[in-house]
């Protein structure tokens, strides 16, 4: 529980890079996982694209599997840990 409180007193800014950073690293794994598999020549062939080097296939994919860790980290960060709940106002009490 202490855990808890500590992630609960920590700023949006700090939650955002914890995030961010996080997810960075699963991004480069996940890159390398998957194009470790499947060459990036062979997409061509299932997809429409214009003509790419592998470097430039492994950047968008890495900035793809980073956007897909990011927002999925983000939900997830944003459901555990809701926002102070804010003091009753006068016409509730009443």
């Amino acid at each position: 529980m202490e855990t808890l409180a500590r992630i609960g007193s920590m700023s949006v800014a700090q939650r955002i890079a914890t995030v961010l950073w996080l997810s960075f690293l699963m991004a480069g794994i996940a890159t390398g996982c998957f194009f470790s598999v499947i060459d990036p020549f062979e997409l061509q062939y299932c997809v429409d694209f214009p003509e790419m080097s592998r470097t430039g296939a492994y950047s968008i994919g890495f900035f793809l599997f980073w956007l897909l860790t990011a927002s999925s980290s983000l939900l997830s960060a944003f459901f555990i840990y809701p926002t102070k709940e804010s003091k009753p106002s006068d016409s509730q009490n009443t």
